[in-house]
Protein backbone atom coordinates (compact mmCIF):
# COMPACT_ATOMS: atom_id res chain seq x y z
CA UNK A 1 0.00 0.00 0.00
CA UNK A 2 3.07 2.44 0.87
CA UNK A 3 4.26 1.48 -2.33
CA UNK A 4 1.28 2.09 -4.73
CA UNK A 5 0.69 5.67 -2.34
CA UNK A 6 4.75 6.62 -3.43
CA UNK A 7 3.72 5.83 -6.68
CA UNK A 8 0.77 7.94 -6.75
CA UNK A 9 2.68 11.01 -4.91
CA UNK A 10 5.38 10.69 -7.92
CA UNK A 11 2.64 10.85 -10.68
CA UNK A 12 0.86 13.37 -9.06
CA UNK A 13 4.11 15.49 -8.73
CA UNK A 14 5.13 15.24 -12.11
CA UNK A 15 1.56 15.83 -13.56
CA UNK A 16 1.69 18.97 -11.36
CA UNK A 17 4.64 19.98 -12.60
CA UNK A 18 4.94 22.92 -15.35
CA UNK A 19 7.51 23.19 -18.06
CA UNK A 20 9.32 26.40 -17.23
CA UNK A 21 9.03 29.21 -19.53
CA UNK A 22 12.03 31.27 -20.90
CA UNK A 23 10.99 34.77 -19.67
CA UNK A 24 11.28 37.41 -22.30
CA UNK A 25 12.89 40.35 -21.42
CA UNK A 26 13.42 44.23 -22.74
CA UNK A 27 14.26 47.56 -21.83
CA UNK A 28 11.22 49.67 -21.94
CA UNK A 29 13.17 53.11 -22.35
CA UNK A 30 13.71 51.52 -26.28
CA UNK A 31 10.26 50.80 -26.53
CA UNK A 32 8.35 52.85 -23.78
CA UNK A 33 4.51 52.63 -25.57
CA UNK A 34 5.14 48.94 -26.21
CA UNK A 35 6.03 48.62 -22.39
CA UNK A 36 2.73 50.27 -21.61
CA UNK A 37 0.88 47.79 -23.62
CA UNK A 38 2.26 45.15 -21.55
CA UNK A 39 2.00 47.06 -18.42
CA UNK A 40 -1.88 47.24 -19.34
CA UNK A 41 -2.02 43.76 -20.16
CA UNK A 42 -0.95 42.47 -17.15
CA UNK A 43 -1.85 45.11 -14.53
CA UNK A 44 -5.22 45.35 -15.11
CA UNK A 45 -6.21 42.20 -16.01
CA UNK A 46 -6.50 41.46 -19.34
CA UNK A 47 -3.43 38.46 -19.68
CA UNK A 48 -2.55 36.58 -16.66
CA UNK A 49 0.81 35.27 -17.55
CA UNK A 50 1.11 33.22 -14.60
CA UNK A 51 -1.83 31.52 -15.41
CA UNK A 52 -1.41 31.42 -19.67
CA UNK A 53 2.02 31.92 -20.37
CA UNK A 54 2.26 32.48 -23.96
CA UNK A 55 2.97 29.24 -26.53
CA UNK A 56 5.38 29.82 -29.49
CA UNK A 57 3.53 29.74 -32.96
CA UNK A 58 6.90 29.13 -35.24
CA UNK A 59 4.57 28.71 -38.39
CA UNK A 60 2.17 31.81 -37.66
CA UNK A 61 3.07 33.59 -40.37
CA UNK A 62 2.49 30.93 -43.34
CA UNK A 63 0.21 28.62 -41.28
CA UNK A 64 -2.92 28.72 -42.38
CA UNK A 65 -6.04 27.98 -39.82
CA UNK A 66 -8.51 26.83 -42.29
CA UNK A 67 -7.81 24.53 -45.17
CA UNK A 68 -7.52 26.90 -48.29
CA UNK A 69 -7.44 29.76 -46.64
CA UNK A 70 -5.15 32.43 -47.49
CA UNK A 71 -5.11 34.16 -44.47
CA UNK A 72 -2.28 33.34 -42.07
CA UNK A 73 -2.66 32.53 -38.22
CA UNK A 74 -0.84 35.25 -36.84
CA UNK A 75 -3.14 37.58 -39.18
CA UNK A 76 -6.62 35.69 -37.67
CA UNK A 77 -5.27 36.89 -34.41
CA UNK A 78 -4.00 40.61 -35.40
CA UNK A 79 -8.34 40.59 -36.33
CA UNK A 80 -9.45 38.40 -33.32
CA UNK A 81 -8.09 41.30 -31.16
CA UNK A 82 -8.64 43.84 -33.21
CA UNK A 83 -5.83 44.83 -34.94
CA UNK A 84 -6.84 44.35 -38.47
CA UNK A 85 -10.43 45.24 -39.42
CA UNK A 86 -11.52 48.76 -37.65
CA UNK A 87 -7.77 49.25 -36.40
CA UNK A 88 -7.87 52.37 -34.01
CA UNK A 89 -3.82 53.75 -34.98
CA UNK A 90 -3.64 56.26 -37.83
CA UNK A 91 -0.95 58.72 -38.36
CA UNK A 92 2.31 56.82 -38.43
CA UNK A 93 1.05 54.42 -35.20
CA UNK A 94 0.74 50.56 -35.26
CA UNK A 95 -1.82 48.75 -33.65
CA UNK A 96 0.17 46.44 -31.08
CA UNK A 97 -1.39 43.55 -29.74
CA UNK A 98 -0.64 41.60 -26.71
CA UNK A 99 -0.70 38.16 -26.65
CA UNK A 100 1.33 38.45 -29.45
CA UNK A 101 0.31 37.61 -33.08
CA UNK A 102 3.22 34.86 -33.27
CA UNK A 103 2.27 33.03 -30.36
CA UNK A 104 -0.53 30.87 -29.23
CA UNK A 105 -1.80 29.33 -25.70
CA UNK A 106 -2.60 25.65 -25.95
CA UNK A 107 -4.00 25.50 -22.23
CA UNK A 108 -6.04 28.18 -21.83
CA UNK A 109 -7.19 28.81 -25.67
CA UNK A 110 -10.19 31.18 -24.23
CA UNK A 111 -8.04 33.62 -21.81
CA UNK A 112 -4.49 34.11 -23.81
CA UNK A 113 -5.47 33.02 -28.02
CA UNK A 114 -8.32 33.42 -30.44
CA UNK A 115 -8.12 29.69 -31.63
CA UNK A 116 -6.06 26.83 -32.01
CA UNK A 117 -3.98 25.82 -34.32
CA UNK A 118 -5.81 24.18 -37.26
CA UNK A 119 -8.77 26.45 -36.00
CA UNK A 120 -11.46 25.71 -38.57
CA UNK A 121 -14.50 28.12 -37.79
CA UNK A 122 -15.68 31.56 -38.80
CA UNK A 123 -12.60 33.92 -37.51
CA UNK A 124 -15.06 36.97 -37.59
CA UNK A 125 -16.65 35.09 -34.81
CA UNK A 126 -13.57 34.95 -32.37
CA UNK A 127 -12.72 37.16 -29.09
CA UNK A 128 -9.49 36.86 -27.87
CA UNK A 129 -8.69 38.46 -24.49
CA UNK A 130 -5.93 40.66 -24.50
CA UNK A 131 -4.52 44.33 -25.19
CA UNK A 132 -4.24 46.71 -27.65
CA UNK A 133 -2.36 49.88 -28.00
CA UNK A 134 -1.45 52.10 -30.80
CA UNK A 135 2.31 52.77 -30.66
CA UNK A 136 5.01 54.32 -32.95
CA UNK A 137 5.52 51.87 -35.99
CA UNK A 138 8.98 52.11 -35.34
CA UNK A 139 8.89 50.79 -31.10
CA UNK A 140 6.66 48.13 -32.63
CA UNK A 141 9.51 47.09 -35.45
CA UNK A 142 12.01 47.09 -33.01
CA UNK A 143 10.19 45.16 -30.80
CA UNK A 144 8.77 42.79 -32.97
CA UNK A 145 13.04 42.55 -34.20
CA UNK A 146 13.75 42.10 -30.18
CA UNK A 147 11.07 38.77 -30.50
CA UNK A 148 12.44 37.69 -33.13
CA UNK A 149 15.79 37.76 -32.10
CA UNK A 150 14.97 36.17 -28.44
CA UNK A 151 12.66 33.39 -30.05
CA UNK A 152 16.27 32.72 -32.41
CA UNK A 153 19.05 32.89 -29.18
CA UNK A 154 16.95 30.89 -26.97
CA UNK A 155 15.50 28.35 -29.63
CA UNK A 156 12.33 28.44 -28.35
CA UNK A 157 10.33 26.00 -30.85
CA UNK A 158 7.17 25.53 -32.17
CA UNK A 159 4.44 25.53 -29.14
CA UNK A 160 7.81 26.63 -26.71
CA UNK A 161 6.69 28.36 -23.50
CA UNK A 162 7.79 31.65 -23.38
Amino acid sequence: MALRMLSYLVISAILCTQVSAVVFTFDCATVPDVCNTHCFASHCGAIDYDVTGFHRDLLSGTRQPKPGSTTTSATFRRQAIGCVNNNPCAGGSTCDEIPYASTSNIIAMTVASCFPQGYAGNPDLLFQQGAIHCVPLTQNAAHGALLGQFYAHQNIPDSGLL
